[in-house]
């Protein structure tokens, strides 16, 4: 049994007769192709950028999202003490994507007490092509203050750009 448990914590548990087994996994999941009795199950997720992109800049990817069914655009938000706040991923399902298109990322957030200080964030992206993507700026409107407030703000930030579930060539 203990052998059992250090082969999967290896990822080298056999499961049966492999040969005659056909693996099948969702979106987002991959499987090698099974060989001598060793299959790999692992997310199938590639980064296509990744760094720090403030209102105006342009990302160009490391290969072309039309590559993959999804994609995801992660951004945050950096409060004046420092402290970040990532946002919900923006999930695009590619296929259905017709360029130029727009893509946008919204979220809620609060810190301190959240009677005091509550901003809902809006960051718009563009791309004219699969291989880049700008980054349109970021908006936001809240409480703080004692007052509801809203304006532009460059410290909504784009961080990650990733592809999910490769089409098959």
């Amino acid at each position: 049994m203990s052998e059992n448990i250090q082969s999967i914590s290896q990822g080298t548990y056999t499961i049966g007769q492999t040969s005659a087994t056909n693996f099948v996994a969702g979106p987002g999941i991959k499987i090698d192709e099974p060989s001598a009795g060793t299959v790999r199950i692992g997310n199938d997720e590639t980064v296509l950028w990744s760094g720090t992109a403030t209102s105006g800049n342009t990302m160009q990817l490391s290969e072309p999202f039309s590559g993959f069914h999804q994609l995801e655009i992660y951004g945050s938000i950096v409060q004046d003490n420092g402290t970040k706040n990532m946002l919900p991923a923006c999930k695009v399902c590619v296929d259905d994507v017709v360029l130029p298109a727009s893509f946008n990322i919204a979220g809620f957030s609060w810190w301190g007490n959240i009677n005091q200080y509550k901003i809902g964030m809006f960051i718009g992206t563009y791309a004219s092509s699969y291989s880049a993507i700008k980054h349109m700026g970021g908006v936001f409107q809240g409480y703080w203050d004692s007052k509801w407030q809203n304006g532009l703000n460059n410290n909504l930030k784009i961080n990650r750009i990733v592809g999910i579930n490769r089409k098959e060539v």
